[in-house]
């Protein structure tokens, strides 16, 4: 019963996202229906979260009857602009949308005669053990209470206290240890509203049931993740092999799995993240409609990813807004048209930054997970930090071979990706990875990286794009070969 309810109250935010995906798409929709469905959970929560957010710190009370009517809202005003732009109610048909999971990508069985057994029986192999991964993380997670560090001590427990007081706590003295529910009181609401709503509508509180979304959010990015390995492989020789394989080591990274079951945020913020530079990406190489479609629904993910986690808006905004202003003027020629697709990342992405960033200065709230606004900026470099970063990257096996293999690839195919779109993915990256490394390095947030936790963390953000940015060069290096014989 609690499953069902769980459901129920995740039926809400995945009708929103899904329904405002397809209202930015436009009559050129260029995602799949599953890919769609899984997205739109995963950015209608953190749609949900900004706007439930704010209609409580306007008088909406922090109640069942308060979040439900805020969803209504949102979902009849998006009704309300899906039938204005379509005509809902000619087009019923686009009903069958949300019941239509022919992913046709696991299509495998219909691979061509020339591949040989010991292929099939590899791929064969990397989806059962995938699924017996997934699966043992599901169990466990579905079936333990929250014991580990911020799973107990931020994640649930901030989303309780809120729960339980029915209130924002900010009437409290910001020293309070429960002063806006607590722990971390600087991270965005949007985990913890999802894990509120999941408790209203159970009509309790319970770790094992409001932890269920940390794996949905899992399964659904998965699903994301695979769709677009596909789509950007597909015209390859074998293109659901790229993407069952990239599957499989995304899944097979230790700390990401790890993440993957249990009840943290960070798998969470790597899918939103991975769609935005994902979808960037398809942005770049498209053109006509598909070009607009894209740009509609990469804004959309932009502005969302703010309200997960605040890396987000410290170290992914600032270079992804960056690239997008050169690519546009790079690839966008006309002056009107590149002011237009400006405005179509930048209106959105301020209207959930500027808010946010102004309401945690004006309650002394930090941007990283401190309870002040300039708390941990000292700029005072810790110099133990880098060998435990190398020692995270290395040895302790976390991500496995990824970041030497990473490093490795992007040496051997300069020439390709510096002449290449997928060479923004490559800068974005390095610059991401050089921004968390100063961030541990000269700040106060240094005992997060000598603990061997925040800097993992970060990485875990990044380690889908990796994957996939470094399956890229690798077929970009073999088709290269293989014109040269």
């Amino acid at each position: 019963m609690n499953i069902i309810l769980t459901l129920v109250a995740l039926a809400f935010p995945t009708v929103e996202g899904y329904l405002a995906l397809k209202i930015l798409e436009g009559k050129n929709p260029v995602l799949w229906n599953a890919e769609r469905i899984c997205a739109g959970f995963l950015l209608g929560c953190s749609l949900s979260g900004f706007l439930i957010f704010w209609g409580v710190l306007f008088g909406v009370p922090l109640t069942f009857v308060g979040f439900l009517g805020i969803h209504l809202v949102i979902i009849v005003g998006l009704i309300f602009v899906y039938h204005r732009k379509f005509d809902i109610f000619e087009k019923l048909s686009h009903l069958k949308l949300f019941l239509n999971f022919k992913f046709k990508i696991l299509n495998f069985l219909r691979l061509p005669k020339r591949y040989p057994i010991w292929l099939r029986i590899l791929l064969v192999w990397m989806i059962v053990w995938t699924i017996v991964k997934i699966g043992a993380g599901g169990y466990d997670i579905l079936h333990a209470p929250s014991y580990w560090d911020d799973n107990y001590a931020n994640w649930n427990m901030r989303a309780q206290v809120l729960y339980t007081e029915q209130n924002l706590m900010l009437h409290l003295n910001p020293s309070h240890p429960l002063y806006f529910g607590g722990r971390a009181a600087g991270y965005p609401l949007t985990a913890y509203i999802t894990r509120i709503w999941i408790a209203m509508v159970n009509g309790e509180w319970s770790d094992k049931i409001v932890n269920n979304v940390s794996f949905l959010w899992f399964i659904s990015f998965l699903t994301v993740f695979f769709s677009s390995l596909y789509r950007s492989f597909k015209n390859s020789k074998s293109g659901v092999l790229w993407a069952i394989f990239g599957l499989y080591i995304l899944v097979s990274l230790p700390l990401y799995l790890i993440h993957g079951t249990n009840p943290y945020t960070d798998v969470f913020m790597s899918g939103v993240l991975f769609m935005t530079m994902y979808w960037f990406f398809e942005w770049m190489r498209s053109k006509g409609k598909d070009s607009d479609s894209w740009l509609n629904i990469l804004g959309f993910a932009a502005a969302m990813m703010i309200y997960i986690k605040n890396e987000a808006l410290l170290i992914f905004l600032p270079p992804f807004l960056i690239l997008f202003a050169f690519i546009c003027w790079r690839k966008v020629r006309n002056p009107v048209k590149q002011i237009q697709s400006l405005v179509k990342i930048l209106l959105p992405v301020t209207l959930v930054a500027v808010p946010w960033s102004v309401f945690k200065i004006t309650h002394n709230l930090g941007f990283a997970n401190n309870t002040s606004v300039s708390g941990a900026f000292s700029l005072t470099p810790d110099p133990n930090v880098p060998s435990a970063i190398f020692h995270d990257l290395m040895y302790t096996g976390s991500f496995l071979i990824l970041f030497p293999l990473f490093v490795l690839l992007i040496l051997m195919s300069w020439n390709i990706w510096r002449r290449s779109y997928i060479g923004i993915l490559v800068i974005f990256l390095l610059t991401v990875f050089a921004g968390e490394f100063c961030i541990y390095w000269l700040t106060d947030l240094s005992v997060e990286a000598l603990r061997h936790t925040g800097f993992g963390r970060g990485m875990v953000h990044i380690a889908p794009l990796i994957v996939f940015v470094g399956l890229w060069l690798i077929k970009e290096i073999l088709r290269k070969a293989d014109h040269n014989q």
